[in-house]
């Protein structure tokens, strides 16, 4: 089976198949791989880092968000 053929199969598994397949790559990857962002995804952090430092009451924790996302379920 060649990579092509790997990638078109995905599309038979479940969405939480996918998933696990998805962080199984993710998580091969080698911890010193230099991921490199856009001049746009640059742009876009640092408007959102503006943002917050303008107005740091509108953020909220990591716990706060762990939370609410629990709740969603």
């Amino acid at each position: 089976m060649n990579v092509d053929q790997a990638i078109a199969g995905l599309h038979d598994l479940s969405v939480n198949d996918r998933l696990r397949v998805a962080q199984a790559i993710w998580d091969s990857l080698p911890d010193s791989i230099a991921l490199a962002t856009t001049e746009e995804q640059d742009a876009e952090l640092a408007a959102r880092l503006s943002r917050h430092e303008a107005n740091p009451s509108t953020s909220i924790t990591r716990t706060e968000l762990e939370d609410r996302l629990k709740n969603r379920r």
